[in-house]
């Protein structure tokens, strides 16, 4: 994005009015082009590590399968791409809890209960996110729940 400004406040902005506007269309459609990618790539990295360690007994490896789960699934939230979501919360149910997973698997709850509420709008997906970040709160981590909440009012309203 950097890059594309700068061309555009040093070539762009010199450019006749009508071709000024096409080479920022262009570079728009680019724009959604690169991010559309981007967000396929993710998903096919992270498809391929599931798909390799899904059945892994090591809980350092599934620490690490949960992560990028739940990473995964808050930038489909925040992009609005929910394409793979149910391939992602399918596959987090395989890895069994356990207390070392237990917060990754408390926030892929979280996320699973937004987009539910993304999909059905039920109130009660929201009062399930308050929950979860109302747990993780009495349990010392203040500032994870109040940035937990944050995302609940920007995803929900």
């Amino acid at each position: 994005i950097p890059l594309v400004v700068r061309y555009i406040t040093s070539t762009v902005i010199y450019q006749k009015p009508q071709e000024a506007l096409h080479t920022i269309l262009i570079l728009g459609f680019i724009m959604v082009g690169l991010i559309l990618f981007q967000c396929y790539c993710n998903f096919f990295i992270t498809k391929q590590a599931i798909n390799k360690f899904i059945d892994t007994k090591e809980v350092d490896i599934q620490e690490v399968l949960l992560s990028i789960i739940g990473n995964l699934l808050y930038l489909s939230i925040k992009e609005g791409n929910y394409n793979y979501t149910d391939y992602l919360l399918q596959n987090s149910k395989k890895i069994s809890i356990k207390p070392r997973l237990f917060l990754e698997k408390e926030l892929i709850a979280f996320y699973q209960n937004l987009i539910d509420y993304h999909f059905n709008k039920k109130q009660v997906y929201i009062e399930n996110c308050k929950d979860i970040t109302h747990s993780i709160k009495l349990a010392g981590m203040d500032e994870y729940s109040h940035a937990l909440n944050g995302v609940i009012t920007k995803y929900t309203s």
